[in-house]
């Protein structure tokens, strides 16, 4: 189980490099998958049949978790030893958390010298919706280099500080959220279920401390002035954000025509503002009757 755990997290290491993102710690892991195991050694050799582990901190906390799949995970232990030197992620690969998902046709962790190797057209793609391919990406786990060949970089952002505040008029006030036991409510329900909603996609843009804290607070009471001001916060972030959009998760919402519109330009074509208009109307539409509707001037 150690090794597995290792896996894991050795390979969201290049999603946490290549975004500079922080540490994530996990205390617990699920995995699926037909799982070989060595009973002489006492050791796994691999896990096939659409291999998939994830590592999570909280099981009802849907919001941080980091998935790793392959078609196979294999292992590569040298003549008696217990740990293996090389850990192989072969088909399809795939390492998704709300930051970031890398997809590969093959990844491999080479103990030795601490180094990750994706290849097979290995792309990263990051939740503000800016991309990375590359024919080989190496991250050397002792120096936190990383390495793409022939790297394509669409979508970043100029300031390596964090994303931008936008200073667009439709970001949300607090007196803006006219029911507030609604809004939590939604937010809870929707996070804590595995079906695309919009809470789920929401959830995924926001500090995850803050994130880990709404499960907690009282869905039935209006929360005190402070909490308003840091949940208010946190959904600007999420407006703020090219990725927030998932057709899957505003299924069934009455959605203002004008998002189908902005949609088709292509969020990567929008102004900062456009954005942040086009995801204020997302979420009016989320939570009709929580929030206000934001009368702009003119639609952008």
């Amino acid at each position: 189980m150690r090794t597995i755990l290792a896996t894991a997290l050795a390979t969201f290491a290049v999603v946490c490099a290549a975004q500079e993102s922080g540490t994530y710690d996990y205390e617990y892991m699920d995995f699926d998958g037909d799982l070989y195991y060595n009973i002489e050694t006492g050791q796994p050799e691999r896990i096939t049949n659409g291999a998939q582990i994830v590592l999570y901190q909280d099981s009802s906390d849907e919001a941080d978790r980091l998935r790793v799949r392959a078609v196979t995970i294999s292992f590569t232990y040298p003549e008696g030893a217990e740990e293996p030197t090389a850990i192989v992620l072969d088909g399809n690969v795939i390492v998704e958390h709300p930051q970031g998902t890398i997809r590969a046709g093959y990844g491999e962790w080479n103990m030795a010298n601490e180094m990750i190797v994706f290849t097979g057209s290995p792309k990263l793609s990051r939740a503000d919706g800016s991309t990375l391919d590359g024919e080989r990406v190496e991250y050397n786990l002792t120096t936190g280099a990383v390495q793409v060949k022939n790297a394509k970089a669409r979508g970043f952002r100029l300031n390596n500080a964090g994303p931008k505040s936008p200073s667009s008029a439709a970001l949300l006030k607090v007196d803006e959220v006219v029911d507030w036991p609604a809004l939590l409510a939604g937010l809870k329900t929707e996070g804590a279920s595995e079906a695309p909603s919009p809470g789920r996609q929401i959830l995924q843009f926001i500090d995850p401390q803050i994130a880990r804290l709404l499960p907690g607070m009282d869905a039935s009471k209006v929360p005190p002035a402070e909490n308003q001001s840091l949940i208010v916060k946190q959904l600007n972030r999420a407006l703020s954000a090219p990725g927030l959009y998932n057709e899957s998760a505003w299924d069934g919402k009455s959605v203002d025509p004008v998002v189908d519109l902005m949609l088709e330009k292509g969020t990567q074509q929008l102004s900062g503002d456009e954005l942040v208009f086009m995801n204020r109307r997302l979420l009016e539409a989320a939570y009709p009757g929580a929030i206000a509707k934001f009368e702009a001037p003119t639609a952008p």
